[in-house]
């Protein structure tokens, strides 16, 4: 349990994918038991690293080996729901659509029989990001629900990845001041989390949140930091979200040219991690104006 947290840890706060293979394979090395209190994080760690290093062949074995594992020993829906999560976002990121769409239904029906508000609250996020692109309304109440479970008391472990989502949808809808708040709210709470994940998920797809905006320079800071920067190594975005980021990267080049584009891009790559978030909040800061009189962050406008 304590070598499975840490190989989880290593990867979600450090972004250190080399460190959270290594220490996932020792939390597996012995056969896990019914008393095993934390039995998922060793494969969850585990199979983050490996669809990282492009060994997605073995990422899948190891997903196989963690359900039927989990199911044996007879863990908790709340510990075989969180290996079903990470398998669709996993599968997600392998450009397999429909196995990430299986696994995240079946992970939230997991979690809601788990009765766990913060498994619930992450099995929600899986679901959302796995169907986004299908049933916006839809996927915005799974959203919302999300949300609002972590505000009522649970985990917020997906918390800044459920807040950029919701800012992507609130963008597409047209109502772009809850969509910059939801936005400035998951790059806060990233940063403040120290999870670097979540940072990046949240400038992925702040990506299209600025673009739609008209802030074509942000955009290209946004680039620098997400494709080369101290981020780059952790984005968790599936190809068909890489691609519709593409067009407003693509957009942004155009409006600045590529001279000023490639300056911003580079100043995005220079930033350290720790000026990474301040960069964007007071840049937010700026955008939706200081004496700001709508409604809270994550909230939606009437």
């Amino acid at each position: 349990a304590i070598l499975g947290a840490a190989a989880f840890s290593a990867f979600q706060n450090r972004g250190d994918v080399a460190l959270a293979e290594k220490l996932g394979w020792e939390a597996l090395r012995d056969p896990l038991t019914p008393e095993c209190p934390s039995p998922a994080m060793g494969y969850c760690a585990l199979v983050m690293a490996l669809t990282f290093s492009g060994r997605t062949d073995e990422a899948r074995r190891v997903i196989t080996e963690g359900t039927q594992t989990l199911q044996a020993i007879g863990a908790h829906p709340f510990h075989r729901a969180q290996v079903l999560q990470t398998a669709a976002v996993s599968s997600a990121m392998m450009g397999d659509t429909a196995r990430a769409r299986e696994c995240a239904a079946a992970a939230l029906e997991l979690a809601r029989a788990s009765g766990n508000p913060s498994e619930l609250a992450g099995a929600l996020w899986a679901r959302g990001i796995t169907s986004a692109g299908d049933d916006p309304a839809g996927i915005a109440a799974i959203v919302d629900e999300a949300i609002a479970t972590v505000r009522a008391g649970a985990s917020g472990a997906t918390l800044g990845h459920t807040l950029a989502l919701r800012a992507q949808l609130w963008a597409q809808a047209g109502d772009m001041p809850s969509a910059l708040g939801a936005l400035e709210e998951s790059i806060a709470y990233s940063h403040q989390q120290g999870d670097m994940v979540m940072l990046t998920v949240g400038l992925d797809r702040g990506i299209s949140v600025l673009g739609r905006a008209d802030e074509a320079e942000l955009v290209a800071v946004a680039t620098g930091v997400v494709r080369s920067g101290p981020l780059a190594r952790v984005s968790i975005l599936s190809p068909d979200e890489r691609k519709d980021r593409e067009i407003f990267i693509t957009r942004a080049r155009s409006t600045l040219g590529d001279g000023a584009f490639d300056a911003a891009a580079g100043r995005g790559a220079a930033l350290p991690v720790d000026g990474v978030a301040a960069y964007f909040l007071d840049a937010l800061d700026r955008i939706r104006g200081l004496n700001d009189t709508g409604p809270p962050s994550g909230e939606p406008s009437a």
